[in-house]
């Protein structure tokens, strides 16, 4: 058995932090421990000693982890006694008033309307305007008194126990859908262009390089093809009523290596590899054609997001080549390259030797050109909002100023609010910190991600697990709120590949 001189703990609790959680082994018997605070949920763990990942050979839960490895399982019960949790039932018309019933998930409650609190807006709605059937309520209320936007919120509290607070979006008392479209219904769908569809095969043109495999390669999707699916009706069958496509900048003609091993060449066809502030990379089409996209799509409903890159450009960005003192350094001071140092160097690292990472904090002027990039390029096309690449990466200050421009110069001038959408792995912590009225409209739920996908992809998982993690979402976000649920993800396995068996689940 293999003695280990240090250890640490870390997961999906800490961000996968390796370094934050060191373990004790106090009277040097080889024993270490931690003691570390959770939430009730589950979590997914491993420690790390002398350069490597060790599962927990104590305890035999364990689930893939998609790098042909497996991590460690631990679930943080909580009592199930008098648990409420309420969900959204339905709504009626019925002469001049109209019905709104809600049904009561509890184990043992029996309650009457003194433990119901309903609002309409922010005035509590009076106790004869409810009606308690077994574990429903109805709350009815006067149609004419509902024109416009309302917001109807209910809550159970009995015995010292809360239910969650279901708030249901009214327009002239109806509950809101694509014709009075929020952000909170919002099915987003997600597309990388390059991949989706083909519908101009005159500007296919592909990177030629010998070590360049196909499948890393330019592929022939383009704006014009899904220009072709939208007219189609395409998306509208699916029952989405927005898109999020993957970057449109200008992405250079040369294929990249890969700084770690196994050193594969890559294109910038998934369009992460920016080398203009303002053009359409030409293999997609031009910025004609995505306003072109972007109009249709609102014809039919539908908002588009365009994803934005903040953390970083590519070595031929003019940026770069004229503003090199608006990035950080490649080589760290004790001679280190500053490469995909996640945690460590956070705000700094680079991802590739040829993506160099800005660093907002150093450069105020960086900072006001990059935010105001963004709001020209939702003015300029039109789009509703965006998704942010790398997050985590970039400092709170660049949030900051860039919601207060675009809630200034974009959002002021518009029905419905720009919708930012951030990407950050991490705990429930991290990822929180960037939403608030401040800074980013939401984020990626990864945490109930990494749940649902073993849950719905491996037999013998168990819904129990998926439902504590939904229930310390809510409990963290509230029942309301704009996070994105997802069950796919671009920087992950496809949920599809497992469904239709082209991967086995060890390979998530």
């Amino acid at each position: 058995e293999k003695k280990y001189k240090n250890l640490t703990l870390f997961g999906s609790f800490n961000g996968w932090n390796r370094q934050e959680l060191p373990m004790k082994d106090e009277d040097e018997d080889g024993e270490f421990e931690i003691e570390v605070p959770l939430e009730p949920g589950v979590y997914q763990y491993k420690f790390f000693g002398d350069g490597e990942e060790i599962v927990d050979p104590l305890n035999p839960e364990k689930v893939p982890n998609g790098f042909g490895d497996f991590n460690s399982i631990r679930s943080i019960e909580d009592s199930e006694s008098d648990k409420i949790f309420l969900h959204v039932n339905n709504y009626k018309e019925e002469n001049s008033k109209i019905d709104y019933s809600f049904i009561v998930e509890s184990s043992k409650s029996i309650f009457d309307k003194n433990d119901v609190t309903a609002l309409l807006n922010n005035s509590e709605i009076e106790k004869d305007n409810l009606t308690i059937t077994k574990n429903e309520i109805a709350v009815s209320l006067e149609a004419e008194k509902l024109k416009g936007e309302n917001y109807l919120r209910v809550a159970v509290s009995k015995n010292g126990k809360i239910s969650n607070m279901q708030t249901v979006i009214l327009f002239d008392g109806k509950p809101a859908d694509n014709k009075n479209f929020t952000w909170y219904d919002g099915i987003i769908y997600s597309l990388m262009i390059d991949r989706f569809k083909d519908g101009d095969k005159n500007i296919n043109n592909p990177v030629q390089h010998d070590s360049l495999l196909e499948k890393a390669n330019y592929m022939g999707g383009d704006l014009q093809g899904i220009i072709d699916k939208l007219n189609d009706g395409y998306f509208d069958k699916l029952g989405i009523n927005a898109l999020w496509i993957s970057p449109v900048y200008d992405n250079p003609n040369e294929a990249f290596r890969e700084y770690p091993a196994p050193h594969r060449y890559y294109s910038g066809y998934h369009g992460y590899w920016p080398i203009s502030p303002y053009n359409v990379e030409e293999k997609f089409g031009s910025m004609d054609k995505l306003k072109e996209l972007i109009s249709i799509a609102h014809k039919q409903n539908i908002k588009v997001l365009l994803d934005f890159v903040s953390n970083h450009v590519h070595e031929q960005h003019p940026y770069f080549k004229e503003h090199r003192d608006w990035f950080g350094d490649l080589e760290l001071p004790d001679g280190r390259l500053n490469l995909r140092f996640w945690d460590e160097f956070r705000l700094t690292t680079w991802f590739e030797p040829y993506l160099p990472s800005f660093d907002y904090l150093a450069s105020t002027d960086a900072l006001e050109a990059m935010t105001d990039n963004a709001v020209w390029w939702l003015k300029e096309t039109g789009a509703d909002g965006f998704r942010h690449d790398a997050v985590k990466h970039v400092p709170n200050e660049f949030w900051r100023l860039l919601t207060q421009k675009l809630k200034k110069e974009v959002e002021a001038f518009r029905d419905v609010p720009v919708y930012q959408i951030g990407e950050t792995f991490g705990s429930y912590d991290l990822i929180s910190s960037y939403v608030n009225n401040g800074q980013l409209s939401s984020q990626f739920n990864f945490n109930l991600y990494d749940v649902a996908i073993p849950t719905f992809t491996n037999s013998s998982s168990s819904f129990s697990g998926l439902n504590k993690e939904m229930q310390k979402t809510f409990s963290i976000y509230g029942g309301l709120h704009l996070m994105g649920n997802i069950m796919d993800s671009h920087d992950k396995n496809r949920f599809m590949a497992f469904a239709d068996g082209d991967l086995d689940v060890s390979e998530w």
